[in-house]
């Protein structure tokens, strides 16, 4: 908690970032799903294109691991700490959403 605001500041303070946490949570449920889809596509392309697919897939693995880590390190920040710490989720979360738009387009290309 924030303990130099008043006490109904602090709800809606914890209310707004129990929100932010909920919508990231959705979100990388939501690319979780994508990569699955991804991964079964991937199994109707020649093994050179797979090669490359995987590539992307383990990325996009890695940065979403990441999110993760920052999100659950989220729980447990408060005040600047916590602003800050969502500053890097949201960067990271543009990040992501670039290279799962990007894993999305080269997967259309090779396994249409």
């Amino acid at each position: 908690m924030d303990v130099n605001l008043p006490p109904r500041l602090q709800s809606d303070l914890t209310q707004q970032r129990q929100a932010y946490h909920q919508e990231i949570e959705a979100q990388l449920a939501r690319w979780r799903a994508d990569i699955a889809t991804m991964e079964a596509d991937m199994a109707g392309a020649s093994l050179k294109h797979q090669v490359t697919l995987q590539k992307y897939l383990t990325d996009l693995k890695a940065k979403l691991t990441q999110a993760e880590i920052q999100v659950d390190e989220l729980k447990e920040k408060t005040g600047d700490a916590w602003t800050e710490l969502q500053t890097d989720i949201d960067d990271l979360q543009q990040d992501i959403s670039e290279s799962v738009d990007q894993a999305q387009k080269e997967f259309h290309l090779i396994c249409e």
